[in-house]
């Protein structure tokens, strides 16, 4: 008998919790148990965006990265490279967007990382990131540009990353 009746209270007890957790709202039950949520609340709106890709060139080059859907606004937040030319060549990396109309240009300061040895030549690898606020407008390109620049003829490589999120606009 004393088994039930505990039973009992504890089912009582059980049913009354539920019925203040329905009450208080599954929102505040979550923050009280330290529940954080993983998607930015704040800004639905925001839609991550990444992208790379990677190009090789002779004098000047030039890839597309994306392009902006209709009623959305790119942020771009970071862009960054890692390109390779012929050792004693320099290198010139800049991002190209388009802001109310006019055309923006976010140029890459080349850091010299190390030289190596490809096919039988040898290679200067440069390198530069850094976080950017670039806003691109609905329906324009986003492309990266690379310039090599020396006296002997080549080519260059490089791979052009850029990270931020697309905002729906009315």
């Amino acid at each position: 008998m004393n088994r039930l009746k505990y039973s009992l209270f504890a089912a009582t007890g059980v049913l009354v919790l539920a019925f203040i957790l329905t009450i208080v709202g599954p929102k505040r039950v979550m923050a009280t148990l330290g529940f954080t949520p993983v998607r930015d609340v704040d800004q639905p709106a925001r839609q991550p965006f990444a992208t790379t890709e990677l190009f090789s060139f002779s004098d000047v080059g030039i890839t597309h990265l994306v392009t902006v859907p209709p009623n959305k606004r790119l942020v771009i937040e970071a862009v960054s490279y890692r390109g390779s030319v012929l050792s004693g060549q320099r290198l010139q990396v800049f991002f190209e967007v388009t802001t109310g109309g006019n055309t923006v240009i976010d140029y890459l300061v080349p850091t010299f990382v190390s030289s190596f040895k490809d096919l039988g030549l040898v290679r200067d690898l440069f390198s530069d990131a850094h976080p950017t606020r670039l806003y691109a407008d609905p329906g324009t390109d986003v492309v990266c540009l690379a310039e090599r620049f020396g006296t002997t003829s080549g080519n260059g490589k490089v791979s052009a990353s850029i990270t931020g999120h697309f905002v729906d606009l009315p």
